[in-house]
Order: C-alpha cells, then structure tokens, then sequence
C-alpha cells in the first residue's frame, strides 16, 4: 500500500534509473497525467509518442513502489512537482526538487510562504538570544518559520518559532530520508515540531543517510518555502552564504543580522553578515526597531509572490 500518485510514483522510477532532475522536470511536465489512468496507461502513452525509454524497467518501479510502501507506514507523504499539493513557491525557483517528501501536519502548506531563519551552527550565546526572538516575533505575526535542524542557529529559530504558542509554526528542511530526524542531538526538538502541528521536509526518499554533499542543496528548499531569508551569525564562508545568494538570484528579500555598534559589543560572528549587507544588498537588522519594517517588507514580498 502506498500513498503515490501516477506521476510521483513516474518521478520516483526514473530517479531510481538514474536521470537526470533536469530531463525529469521536463518530461513530468510534458506528460497529460490526469488522462492516463494507470502504469499501463503511461506505457501505452508513452510508446505512442516514441518515448519508451523513459519507461523504467520492473527494478526501478518496485524501488519506487517500496519507498511509497515505507513513507506510508511512516506517514511520510510524496508529492512530485506536477501534484496539486506541491507548494507552489517552491516550483516556483529555480532547480525545485522533483519529489518532495512531507512528514507532519501537511496543512501547515497553507500557512506558507515562511520565513528561512538560518546561520552559524557554531553559535554565540548572544546569537542565540537574537535568533529565538527573531523567530518568536516571525511566529506571532503569523510568519511560518522555516529552518534546517542544525545545530546553533536553526535549532534556535524553530525553538524562538515554537515559543510563540502557535500552532504549525516552523517547518524543519532536512537533508536526508524523513525515517528519522537528524542530528540526534535535536531530536527532541524534532518530534516537539511535529507534535506542534509542523512539518518535516526532504527532498531525499525514506532511507536516505545524511550526506555533506545534500546540505548546502537544501538551502535552495528552504527559500523556495520562504518569502525571504534572515541570516544570523554566519562567517564569510558558511553555507548560509549559499543560501543568502540563492536568495538574492530569487529576488527574495535578504536581511542579515549586524552589530548595532561598530564595536561589536556582543561579540556575535558577523563577518558574514556584514559582507551580505555590504556587498550583496542585504537589508541589516540591528535591533528590535528593525524587526517592523522587516515583516512589512516581507509582507509585501508576499503580496506579490501570491499575486503571480
């Protein structure tokens, strides 16, 4: 038994043969789904129109039937990027996943687009404090919360998100299979987000090991469930620069967290931040005042986004 529909099941096959996400993309695309009614049904279409090569063998369609199988007994949803439920920011970017697998709460899709609150995970006590209240305002103004898990900065924006009270108010983006969250170090903090009404998300199926290679990828889920993007403490090479660039390409608003003193009083790592606003056209957030404007600017990113 699974949860898969035609061409989730399709995208998954032909990731298992081995193409390519961009020849992926195209073909779900091309193909008249709500017209054929079954596998059959897609062969049948598929060699009308000399197209049989992107008909995956027996092997390739059990290992997308049994990811269907093992995301279901997990209550693990997939929906690939041509289903009616995949978040439509997200299709929006550039290079969106095919698949997207959801564990929790899907209804918290309709609060979307969020705001990314990322940074260092070798994170200040200060930053800290900055982050949870960044995200607890973001919560109580109604703003979903999307973040990574990791350690430092991301654990404290879901944590800041669930201070608020709110329910379905921050979403974690991981980076491998939705069987279990990782680093087990957040794992209590994992299972609190589901239990609040959140969600996880991957674009990697159920089984899928962590690997260094899927987490500066992510960054681009992240933003693509995001009407813009808050970096707290980050160095001049951290992958939460990766993401800052993704989301300047994407015409998102970017704010970066910045001493309120050239003197840096408490001591947060900015040289990150600083070159964001410096040479990227991050808008800087310096303190509470700035928080306002931030969730206005935001909002108006929104109204355009949704008026698209």
């Amino acid at each position: 038994m699974n949860n898969l529909d035609l061409p989730t099941l399709h995208a998954l096959a032909l990731q298992s043969q081995g193409l390519k996400a961009k020849e992926i993309k195209e073909l779900l695309e091309s193909i008249p789904y709500p017209r054929l009614s079954d596998i059959g049904g897609l062969k049948q279409y598929l060699v009308s129109c000399g197209m049989m090569n992107y008909f995956p063998n027996e092997k390739d369609w059990n290992a997308a039937v049994q990811i269907g199988e093992k995301s279901f007994s997990l209550g693990i949803s997939c929906y690939s990027i041509v289903s009616n439920n995949y978040p439509k920011y997200l299709r929006a970017i550039d290079d969106a996943p095919n698949v997207l697998h959801l564990r929790g709460n899907t209804e918290a899709l309709n609060k979307l687009p969020g705001v990314a609150v990322v940074g260092a995970r070798a994170i200040t006590s200060n930053g800290e404090i900055i982050t949870r209240r960044i995200s607890k305002y973001l919560a109580d103004n109604d703003w979903i919360v999307v973040s990574g898990l990791a350690l430092g900065v991301d654990a404290a924006a879901h944590e800041g998100a669930l201070e608020s009270g709110k329910p379905s108010c921050t979403i974690a983006v991981l980076a491998h299979g939705l069987d279990i969250a990782k680093p087990a170090k957040n794992a209590g903090l994992a299972q609190r987000i589901l239990e609040n009404g959140g969600l996880w998300v991957s674009e990697h199926p159920v089984g899928t090991p962590a690997h260094r290679n899927f987490f500066v990828p992510r960054n681009r889920i992240q933003l693509g469930l995001s009407v813009g993007s808050v970096i707290v403490e980050a160095e001049e090479k951290s992958g939460s620069i990766t993401q800052a660039r993704f989301c300047v390409k994407q015409r998102r608003p970017l704010y970066a967290v910045v001493p309120h003193h050239e003197s840096n009083p408490l001591n947060l790592l900015c040289s990150g931040t600083k070159l964001l606003v410096e040479e990227m056209g991050a808008f800087p957030l310096k303190g509470k005042e700035d928080y306002s404007e931030m969730s206005d600017r935001f909002m108006r990113q929104k109204e355009l986004m949704t008026s698209l």
